[in-house]
């Protein structure tokens, strides 16, 4: 029997790496991991009262100049870094044009941080 926390965070490397990869090299099985990762995207789309307002939020936007010419290709890289309430981190790298549900990382961060 696995561990439902476990099978969380499964459901979180799934998010982010699919479920054929995540079931294939946890040996999960594929079915059940999904039939919990659409169960954990629906329960996250359902409104819930906030348990309290947030107070700060800051989003840093670095600008940093490019000396490469502008017919170069640059780079694609997007950095999000979540820090909650209690200490917890989460940085998101994504390079390119990969396809990560960033906001579906987040609402799984924030609903940890509850």
């Amino acid at each position: 029997m696995v561990p439902e926390g476990l099978w969380n965070a499964a459901v979180e490397v799934a998010r982010v790496a699919g479920v054929h990869a995540t079931s294939k090299a946890l040996r999960f099985n594929y079915y059940s991991l999904k039939d919990r990762l659409v169960r954990a995207d629906s329960a996250a789309l359902t409104p819930r009262k906030p348990e309290r307002d947030a107070t700060f939020v800051e989003v840093q936007m670095l600008s940093l100049p490019s000396h490469a010419p502008r017919e170069s290709v640059v780079d694609d890289r997007t950095v999000v870094e979540l820090v909650g309430t209690r200490g917890a981190r989460m940085r998101i790298d994504v390079t390119g044009t990969s396809r990560v549900d960033v906001v579906g990382l987040a609402q799984a961060f924030w609903s940890r941080e509850r």
